[in-house]
């Protein structure tokens, strides 16, 4: 790494200095400090992965930090994205009372007369 890059590299701000930060701290305390942190920390790997990648050296402290709060805030909104979906119950069975259902017709009941039957 020559001396242009290691001088690029000392103005990304450290996670610590970057969760300081007024935005992230409301993070913090709405989702915790673990994943606000580990967002922020993904965020300055990626910064400095672009940075190795395309060195520039208009970027001065402010605009890096800047850049990774905008970063740390998008991840955490991903991953803290509900993930569930809509499906489709395709397995032929509705009887499910619990549910408002139906009740289940005694053919789709079964009754085992000992307990270790129902294994084989």
């Amino acid at each position: 790494m020559d001396a242009q890059t290691q001088q690029l590299m000392r103005r990304v701000p450290s996670v610590d200095t970057v969760l300081k930060e007024p935005q992230l701290e409301a993070l913090a305390a709405e989702h915790g400090r673990k994943p606000v942190a580990d967002a922020v920390r993904a965020a300055v790997e990626d910064i400095r992965q672009q940075l190795l990648a395309q060195p520039t050296t208009d970027l001065d402290e402010p605009a890096l930090r800047s850049r990774i709060v905008t970063a740390a805030k998008n991840r955490l909104e991903m991953a803290m994205r509900p993930y569930y979906r809509r499906a489709v119950n395709a397995t032929g069975s509705s009887c499910i009372p619990a549910w408002g259902g139906p009740s289940c017709p005694p053919r789709h009941s079964i009754r085992f007369s000992r307990p270790y039957e129902a294994i084989r």
